[in-house]
């Protein structure tokens, strides 16, 4: 099993958040267009902290997506095109979903710039990057370019996918269950990639 870990940085943790969307929605596209699957070909997880550092982490499971992401830190996140930049939209849509505050968006053009000039920036070795950067608060500019405000966010409606299995086998009702959750994972990354919704929670439950 191949493990790569990946970190970067940047002073405004929110706009490293959204590269840390973005890059994970990127690969994530790349390996289902391969016909590679989370979880079953590979696990691949994205983390901002409050600092501005971001770590990627992922594991292969078999040689196809060892092979897909021999060059993963090479990766380029898809940014989509003016004016609209779809994917930046989506994974914006992530973020927002994710904080229970609300998020200050500041002028589209430099937050873009920014997110280019941060996806240019090599990706280094995980032991070689401070958590805790001791320039995280030189540039106000950049610290304001998204944050998260003190104002409640509203509440976004949930949407539960809800599947039956009649049969009372117990070897069969095990296997469904994995068969659900597996279901659920590639259904809620999809639908997370398409249409910038965010997958909160799966699991499986016997009725």
């Amino acid at each position: 099993m191949k493990h790569f870990t990946l970190a970067k940085y940047h002073p405004c943790a929110q706009l490293s958040h959204l590269c840390e969307h973005l890059f994970v929605a990127t690969v994530a596209d790349y390996l289902y267009c391969h016909e590679q699957y989370k979880l079953l070909d590979y696990a691949l997880n994205g983390a901002t902290y409050g600092s501005g550092v971001i770590i990627i982490s992922a594991k292969c499971y078999n040689k196809t997506s060892a092979e897909l992401l021999q060059d993963l830190a090479a990766m380029k996140a898809d940014f989509g095109e003016a004016p609209f930049y779809l994917p930046t939209s989506r994974a914006l849509s992530q973020i927002i979903a994710e904080e229970p505050e609300v998020i200050f968006i500041g002028d589209v053009d430099t937050i873009i710039g920014e997110l280019r000039l941060l996806d240019d920036q090599p990706w280094q070795e995980l032991d070689s990057v401070e958590l805790l950067p001791k320039d995280a608060h030189r540039n106000k500019k950049l610290l304001d370019l998204i944050y998260v405000t003190d104002q409640p966010a509203a509440k976004l409606r949930k949407i539960k996918l809800q599947l039956q299995f009649s049969n009372q086998s117990i070897e069969l009702r095990i296997l469904w269950r994995e068969l659900v959750r597996f279901l659920n994972l590639s259904i809620g990354q999809k639908v997370c990639q398409e249409f910038g919704a965010y997958f909160a929670d799966e699991h499986a439950k016997a009725d």
